[in-house]
């Protein structure tokens, strides 16, 4: 594509001067390339240094709708994509993963499954199967919480997808693999909690990572798991101490509105 249109401009601009020396034209040609290599490069890096920036008002605020809002006409053009090859169509479809996820947040599950379902359906190499993995994580996520109608059955289908494809990605990625790994952690005892399986070591499980939450919006998802397990073990006192900071942090949140149901 960006060969192309250097092409054409090479066509338009430089062909029609009959003066120029081949090898000059071949440098203009290159020249050209360049330029739009770079410009697209620029383009990408902007759009996501700009992600990043909104990103907090999802993770750290807990506005999704607000996230939703936020995404500026140069994202929703990456988010067009329709097959993973490259770095500008990988951000592309993470951005629409976010986009899914920023859903949930809000309550519309089956729109997140079905833009999330879009996204695995895209062709993509296998360089970019990190996309799959995470998106069937997402999916196993968003069946679980389902607005009161939790598919366990179908998340767990999900969740063991996710798995398999870590497994097959493990030798490429290196240090984030633990990363990747305590995200499907995180899923596989939340599940269990739903099911009030190994209850005692889920507990265990996400007191240490309330510890280190990597923001606001994770932090109310390990109170969630708590707030269940104490519910599901009679801990009623208990359970309603995470649903007060689970509503008080979340209030814009489908998690903080159910929390705050709870309490009422």
């Amino acid at each position: 594509m960006l060969c192309t249109l250097a092409l054409v401009l090479f066509l338009v601009c430089v062909i029609p001067n009959d003066d120029l020396p081949f090898l000059v034209c071949l440098i203009l040609y290159l020249f050209m390339l360049c330029i739009i290599l770079f410009a697209g490069k620029f383009a990408s890096r902007l759009a996501l240094s700009e992600h990043n920036r909104i990103q907090k008002t999802l993770d750290e605020q807990c506005d999704p709708q607000a996230y939703i809002d936020s995404l500026s006409p140069m994202m929703k053009r990456a988010m067009k994509v329709e097959k993973i090859t490259n770095g500008a169509s990988y951000y592309g479809a993470m951005l629409r993963l976010n986009r899914a996820v920023a859903l949930s947040c809000l309550g519309e599950f089956d729109e997140a499954i079905e833009e999330t379902d879009k996204v695995l359906s895209l062709a993509a190499t296998d360089k970019y199967r990190i996309i799959k993995m995470m998106g069937c994580h997402n999916l196993a996520s968003f069946y679980r919480t389902r607005a009161g109608e939790g598919d366990i059955e179908t998340a767990r289908e999900k969740l063991s997808t996710a798995k398999e494809l870590l497994r097959e990605l493990q030798p490429t990625l290196s240090t984030n693999f633990p990363t990747y790994h305590n995200i499907i952690c995180c899923m596989e005892h939340s599940i269990d909690i739903d099911e009030s399986k190994n209850l005692e070591s889920a507990r265990e499980f996400f007191k240490k990572q309330l510890e280190f939450p990597t923001g606001t919006r994770a932090e109310l998802s390990y109170r969630d798991a708590l707030a269940r397990i104490c519910l599901a073990l009679g801990e009623t006192d208990a359970a309603n101490e995470q649903f007060a900071v689970i509503a008080q942090k979340g209030s814009k949140t489908y998690l903080g509105r159910e929390a705050a149901k709870k309490l009422a």
